[in-house]
């Protein structure tokens, strides 16, 4: 194997080609992911079934949709702060067992309370994976190469929520509900040894416990045996800096800063409103299982091709314009979504136009907090940009189940869902107005999205 000395810092892994076993850790980092997506869509599609099975209104899986939503922003705060300590792969890996065994467990429930109680569990170790998973694709991937690959790896959730929704049909119709849960038990947990064996431990993490042995064994997996990670003394360490809130308001980003949080708590309300709540929805509305399905399959897809192709014109052009039209011609594909009745057809193309507009320019929401902010609090504005729309991706679903309990129908709660989008497009657009110098994302800072998972 090669032999490599000299090298500084992170520049080892930016100076060797990917090889077999980097390419190994960010597909199981992104077959997480798509255990994440398929959790998540699962119980949305199966909340009709399970409401016949216990006999409970299906307006009171609002409450259930959010449990596990805020579960997974706990999570995500509880396993940032544990990975500092102990490590990023234990975290990963306890968080692992947490959903795969609420999950197994899911099945016996016989209340809401009791699926309220199981979500919320599952939700800590969903939540809980995603630190672990971007810090580490983050840090064993080039720089050169690091936005593509992290951004492919958070195609995992998507993709995972698109398999759910094929599968779901399969098993509703000849299995029942419970044995999609199983699955989505059984899959993580027999994951599990191969993450633990096959994942390494972040190297600047083991560097700073000294644990030499521990590092030459993931050099010589990464093919440079007696490579010798060495960080400058004066490379800053963003995990140690403690920057306060208000310089989020500082110096005329006071105005910037509502706006951007103003943008991302609109758009995960809206994106995790429409991933649970369509297959209710669109059933009630007349459309066949198979058809509910597939519509939130579409949904998914629609959203990652929508991101790369947004992405691709948001490099060239600049965020502001290219997000706000997004959303905004996402509304229009929202509002139709209600009128689609049972025409099969009708309802596949508005679903997937509204993935692509307005989950592809949510996706690009993200890599415009990341440029927004100066370098010296990127990670501060990060973090609290995606707290925020953590707090609407919980309340969107529950307000799906509020509407629904109030007696509104489809076309109403598309209307809304619609407006939700406009107002998201709005906020772009707006931020666009207050800052007309040429922001271009030519460069994505991976690093600040890893902090803010922290």
């Amino acid at each position: 194997m090669e032999t490599a000395r000299g090298l500084q810092g992170k520049s080892i892994i930016d100076t060797i080609p990917l090889g077999s076993y980097q390419i190994a850790v960010i597909t199981l980092c992104s077959l997480v992911a798509m255990i994440d997506g398929f959790d998540t869509q699962v119980i949305a599609l199966a909340a009709p079934e399970i409401a016949r099975a216990l006999d409970i209104p299906i307006a009171s899986f609002g409450v259930v949709f959010g449990a596990g939503l805020l579960g997974s922003m706990i999570g995500a705060l509880i396993a940032g702060s544990m990975s500092d300590r102990t490590g990023r792969k234990p975290s990963l890996l306890v968080s692992m067992l947490i959903f795969g065994g609420a999950s197994l467990v899911l099945p016996l429930a016989t209340s809401v309370n009791e699926l309220i109680l199981l979500r919320l569990i599952a939700g800590l170790g969903l939540g809980g994976a995603m630190p672990g998973i971007v810090a580490l694709t983050s840090e064993y991937t080039p720089q050169r190469i690091r936005a593509t690959l992290t951004s492919a790896m958070f195609c995992g959730y998507p993709l995972g929520a698109s398999i759910g929704a094929a599968a779901s049909a399969w098993i509703l119709t000849h299995y029942g509900w419970q044995t999609i849960f199983v699955i989505g038990g059984l899959v993580p947990l027999a994951l599990l040894p191969i993450v633990g064996f096959w994942v390494p431990e972040s190297l600047r993490f083991l560097h700073g416990r000294g644990r030499d042995k521990a590092i030459a064994r993931i050099m010589r997996r990464l093919g440079i045996a007696g490579a010798k990670p060495v960080f400058d003394r004066d490379e800053p360490d963003q995990t140690s800096h403690k920057f306060l809130l208000g310089e989020l308001f500082a110096r005329g980003r006071a105005i910037g800063t509502l706006l951007l949080w103003a943008t991302f708590f609109v758009s995960l309300l809206l994106s995790y409103f429409l991933i649970n709540w369509i297959p209710s929805i669109t059933r009630q509305a007349g459309l066949l299982t198979e058809g509910a399905v597939g519509a939130v399959a579409l949904l998914n897809i629609g959203g990652i091709v929508g991101s790369f192709a947004l992405s691709w014109f948001v490099e060239r052009i600049g965020p502001y314009r290219v997000i706000a039209f997004g959303y905004t011609v996402g509304a229009i594909a929202i509002a139709t979504i209600g009128f689609a009745g049972s025409s099969l057809f009708a309802a596949f193309i508005s679903v997937f136009i509204a993935g692509f507009f307005t989950i592809g320019a949510q996706l690009c929401v993200v890599a415009l907090a990341a440029v927004y902010y100066p370098l010296e609090i990127r990670a501060t504005g990060v973090g609290w940009t995606m707290t925020i729309g953590r707090l609407g991706a919980v309340v969107g679903p529950v307000a799906g189940g509020i509407l629904i309990g109030a007696g509104v129908n489809a076309q109403g709660l598309f209307a809304l869902a619609a407006v939700a989008s406009f107002l998201a497009g709005s906020s772009v657009w707006l931020m666009g107005r207050l800052h007309r110098a040429d922001n271009r994302l030519s460069v994505i800072d991976i690093d600040s999205l890893d902090e803010a998972f922290r």
